[in-house]
């Protein structure tokens, strides 16, 4: 990949830092790629934002349940030790 001018900016957004990179002369290949890449991550950590949350008050309603058989299941795949 070559990039003629390149301006970064770093910038910290909540709970999550990021980095805003500019450059002139993308392929529309490469946009597409970071554009995908940038939108992914984002439904990623607002995905994981969300089921935190969930559990959160699960857990302060005092109705959070552990799945016993799914955490045996864990366990013996991990070889219960670490």
């Amino acid at each position: 990949m070559q990039m003629e001018s390149v301006e970064g900016q770093y910038r910290s957004s909540g709970q999550y830092d990021s980095v805003e990179l500019k450059a002139t002369h993308y392929s529309q290949e490469q946009r597409f790629s970071l554009e995908l890449s940038s939108r992914l991550a984002q439904e990623v950590r607002t995905q994981q934002s969300e089921e935190v949350s969930q559990v959160r008050q699960q857990v302060l309603n005092g109705e959070y349940q552990i799945n016993i058989d799914s955490l045996a299941a864990q366990i013996m795949l991990l070889g219960g030790a670490y």
